[in-house]
């Protein structure tokens, strides 16, 4: 399952490098590649949805360059949608923080999605603490903030900014505010067991969807749908987004898993 409450696209980042003429003559001559060609490689194979394969390729870019500071980032950041290797994630985050110095933007993303890592792993005054570091580079940065309230707010009960998460996350969908409204979801994401109400999935999934983030939403969106099989909304969008990856046995699947939930 996705990290809830993670902020995506801002949180990658690219490795500015030009492929020189030798290093192309390099690759077809099928020699090992270089560290930014296995960089590459692993920022391709996640936008095509191969998280597993994106991570070996970051593996790889770092064996030959320990220091590249943007792998370790997105290693981490492939590392959490997995979902089992948490810790990893962690250590990844840290690594490529302390590595370089980051423009605000990324450093604020990092931050924030270092800290729903540590709240995931009950590290709960850590992950405050990344909340906080997340806000001191972007101090406007409202997924941050609302992480940290609810990360802080130990012995309350939190079913009440679900649903009120889940409302703001709706009224911004509804007016086309796709990034505001996918961070919304992802805030409300941990506050409520989706075997119970699935509507943040289903929320989440449609934004990514909306925002042409095709790979992205499927993988949420198929989270979801092993947590709550029995959502219509979850497997017909998730049959939407399979049809527009073109990914027709998949999609068939859905739809009829789908229609057969419609009474």
């Amino acid at each position: 399952m996705l990290g809830n409450g993670m902020q995506k696209g801002s949180g990658e980042v690219a490795l500015a490098c030009i492929l020189t003429g030798a290093a192309r003559a390099r690759r077809t001559r099928m020699a090992a590649p270089s560290a930014a060609e296995a960089f590459a490689a692993g920022s391709s194979a996640r936008a095509a949805g191969d998280l597993e394969a994106s991570v070996l390729h970051y593996d790889a870019a770092l064996r030959l360059n320990p220091a590249l500071a943007e792998a370790h980032i997105n290693r981490a950041a492939v590392l959490a949608d997995l979902g089992n290797r948490g810790d990893e994630a962690v250590h990844a985050y840290v690594a490529g923080l302390s590595a370089k110095r980051w423009p605000r933007s990324t450093a604020s993303a990092a931050y924030n999605n270092l800290g729903v890592l540590l709240r995931d792993l009950q590290r709960r005054d850590e992950a405050a603490r990344a909340f906080e570091r997340a806000l001191a580079a972007k101090p406007d940065f409202e997924l941050a903030a609302t992480n940290l309230h609810t990360t802080t707010r130990r012995g309350e009960p939190l079913n009440g900014d679900f649903v009120a998460l889940i409302h703001e996350a709706n009224d911004r969908f509804s007016r086309g505010q796709n990034a505001e409204a996918a961070h919304l979801y992802r805030a409300a994401l941990p506050l409520r067991d989706a075997r119970v109400d699935a509507s943040a999935y289903v929320g989440l999934g449609a934004a990514l969807h909306s925002s042409a983030r095709l790979a992205e939403a499927r993988h949420v969106l198929a989270a979801g749908a092993r947590l709550s099989p029995a959502t219509p909304g979850m497997m017909q969008n998730l049959a939407t987004v399979r049809s527009d990856l073109k990914q027709w046995k998949g999609a068939v699947g859905a739809w009829r898993r789908a229609l057969a939930l419609v009474p």
